[in-house]
């Protein structure tokens, strides 16, 4: 399904990596982008891929771009997502069973799927899509807690967008299914920051009187845990400002709300 997916994938990977729009000035080696990555200079990680175009170093460059779309700091974020949906593209062109190129293939997508209106999404067969090619990466590495996630923001993010009878209608997503893939996601995963925050700011914006004693809990988990990255930091000041507004409901609610539209 996921090979089946990619558009042109050596014409969308040579327009990456000859014209690059990432960035005004390119880097480096493997060792420098995945340095790059993880001290939070996401441009300079994402223009890797520019000037040594081994599979790491672009799938570090894909993963560079899609941090900055989780963290809202991308111009377009729906246009970041697809470049590093490209850049994915054209590693399963040359190694379809790449694991790591699937699992952020299937993340740039779901964050192109989530910038689309619900009736777009519908008419292009978008969430479809995604569903496809996450239940297949779950399916292949269900070890890796992250793929999991994805499954439950699929779910959850699909309900917020279209809402929970439009939501199961059209696309069949589930609040229990989308619940099931996170706690299983977290049972391999305890203290993934990302994970942790997405599921709490997802139970919060579904129902706050039923799920606000469990979101909150797994946000303070996640504000207590380590850090492995500057992602991972970032996602946690972030939702210290959640817990800090946590009494204010018009705050709070914008807040969560901001988060999960990619707007930082």
């Amino acid at each position: 399904m996921i090979m089946r997916a990619i558009r042109k994938s050596m014409i969308a990977a040579a327009i990456v990596l000859i014209f690059g729009s990432t960035s005004a000035y390119a880097c480096c080696t493997e060792i420098e982008a995945r340095a790059a990555l993880r001290s939070g200079d996401f441009t300079r990680a994402a223009s890797a891929a520019q000037t040594n175009p081994s599979i790491q170093t672009r799938l570090i460059a894909a993963e560079a771009l899609s941090a900055q779309v989780l963290l809202g700091l991308a111009e377009d974020g729906k246009e970041t997502a697809k470049e590093a949906l490209s850049i994915c593209e054209s590693v399963l062109a040359e190694e379809p069973n790449n694991t790591e190129a699937r699992f952020q293939y299937a993340l740039a997508d779901g964050f192109v799927t989530r910038a689309t209106s619900p009736f777009s999404a519908w008419r292009k067969k978008l969430p479809q899509r995604t569903f496809d090619v996450v239940t297949e990466l779950v399916a292949t590495v269900p070890e890796d807690g992250r793929t999991h996630a994805l499954l439950g923001a699929w779910h959850m993010g699909i309900l917020r967008k279209a809402g929970e009878k439009n939501g199961a209608k059209w696309f069949g997503a589930d609040v229990q299914a989308g619940r099931a893939a996170y706690e299983r996601a977290l049972e391999l995963r305890p203290n993934d920051i990302i994970i942790l925050s997405n599921y709490a700011l997802s139970l919060a914006e579904l129902d706050f009187a039923a799920h606000s004693e469990t979101a909150y809990a797994m946000l303070q988990t996640a504000v207590s845990a380590a850090p492995q990255d500057a992602v991972e930091t970032q996602v946690q000041t972030r939702m210290q400002e959640v817990l800090r507004l946590w009494n204010d409901a018009e705050a709070r609610e914008k807040r969560i709300a901001r988060f999960l539209d990619g707007d930082g």
